[in-house]
């Protein structure tokens, strides 16, 4: 996890983890432009405040969370 001027970005990895999902399917999201994510220094980083909005805005009304994997 990294901090920044008050933000803090996930990584690929920390948010496939935390998504339980494959780093290949973050990727996929990415590609897809499904998730929020900025290109810092050759990394593909998450705010993290931005995917609590993002998995807000993505549950649906039977309790899932998240986009579709």
């Amino acid at each position: 996890m990294t901090t920044k001027s008050n933000k803090t970005y996930l990584t690929v990895k920390e948010l496939a983890a935390q998504m339980r999902v494959t780093p290949q399917t973050v990727y996929a999201w990415v590609r897809s432009g499904q998730v929020p994510h900025v290109r810092r220094i050759g990394k593909i980083l998450f705010d993290a405040q931005k995917i609590e909005e993002w998995l807000d805005g993505n549950s649906d009304e039977r309790g899932d969370d998240g986009p579709a994997a």
